[in-house]
């Protein structure tokens, strides 16, 4: 599909960049870990509130992967988000997603 086009949604601070802005300085932030990084909407938050964090964006479906590996191309962001194509769990195997 087409990249999406998220400038509007990043004006206004998500409920997590919130919560995450309260335990610190945006500039003192350095790793953020995104599980779930779906089409990778928060991940390029997460890069763009906190100028001095690597962001590892853990998404294991291939379709998300790909929208979200061009949205972060599209927004010069690739030096700063680490996309990885796996998924996070509390034990190793396979899983269905519905």
């Amino acid at each position: 599909g087409r990249p999406v086009n998220y400038a509007p949604l990043l004006r206004v601070p998500s409920v997590a960049e919130q919560e995450m802005s309260r335990l610190g300085r945006p500039d003192g932030v350095r790793i953020v870990l995104d599980v779930g990084a779906c089409e990778g909407e928060d991940s390029l938050r997460y890069a763009l509130r906190f100028p001095n964090a690597r962001v590892f964006a853990f998404e294991p479906l291939p379709g998300n992967i790909t929208l979200a590996r061009d949205q972060i191309a599209r927004w010069g962001l690739d030096a700063r988000i680490e996309l990885i194509p796996k998924a996070v769990s509390d034990r190793a195997g396979s899983a269905e997603f519905h």
